[in-house]
């Protein structure tokens, strides 16, 4: 699912941003991308630790997400392929990645198809003015 804000390289939530997905939910792909509308080159990783945007390389499993979903609810924990304890949340102000407990509202978004476009924009449970 393809996502994210990146006007600096350390993330933020800023309010609507669109993103490109190839898994609509429901889809069987277990690992996607999130990468910006805007600015594709773009995507969110953890390749150093802290979660960004900024470029990666294509075999980047710190730049692979699986999409969870929340059990009875329309949303999904953002999981990372390569270190699988760390998903996005913002339980404690700016986006970051990190263990979480299941029932943080700052770890859960829910994806919402963009009308009549390809892309989708993720927006947040606990805040839902912010979106990814």
């Amino acid at each position: 699912m393809p996502f994210f804000s990146a006007l600096a390289r350390r993330l933020t939530l800023v309010g609507l941003v669109l993103l490109t997905m190839s898994l609509l939910p429901g889809a069987a792909t277990a690992f996607e991308r999130i990468e910006n509308r805007w600015k594709p080159d773009q995507v969110v990783h953890i390749e150093h630790g802290a979660a960004q945007a900024g470029p990666a390389q294509a075999g980047w499993w710190s730049a692979q997400w699986t999409f969870e979903p929340v059990q009875g609810q329309p949303y999904v924990r953002l999981r990372n392929r390569w270190k699988p304890d760390q998903y996005l949340h913002i339980e404690h102000g700016p986006i970051a990645a990190g263990p979480m407990q299941s029932g943080w509202w700052s770890a859960q978004w829910q994806v919402e198809a963009v009308a009549g476009e390809p892309y989708v924009r993720l927006a947040h449970r606990w805040t839902p003015d912010h979106y990814i």
